[in-house]
């Protein structure tokens, strides 16, 4: 990838205007278009951003899953279908970090 370090080769400056050189009118037309995309790009991420998304994993024993966690959840989960829930449950010690 070439690298393009002069900048001044890209614009004509005076005391009381800036325009595009040649070059610079060139690259403005080549790239101009995927800013579009981009800012499209961002609107639909900041869309998702307050909608909750993603893995969530617990560990727990059969009776908390069962009595204490799911009870819980399950309302939670029909408000937010986005959300994966992997509950891990058995009786006996579980190293999570493992």
């Amino acid at each position: 990838m070439a690298k393009f370090d002069d900048l001044s080769a890209l614009q004509n400056r005076t005391t009381r205007s800036v325009s595009p050189t040649e070059a610079g009118e060139r690259l403005f037309q080549a790239v101009g278009p995927r800013f579009a995309d981009i800012e499209a790009e961002l609107a639909v991420l900041g869309e998702l951003r307050g909608k909750p998304a993603g893995s969530v994993r617990i560990t727990a024993t059969e009776h908390a899953a069962r009595t204490l966690i799911w009870p819980r959840l399950e309302p939670w989960l029909t408000k937010y279908p986005d959300i994966n829930i992997e509950i891990s449950s058995d009786n006996r010690f579980t190293d999570i970090v493992a």
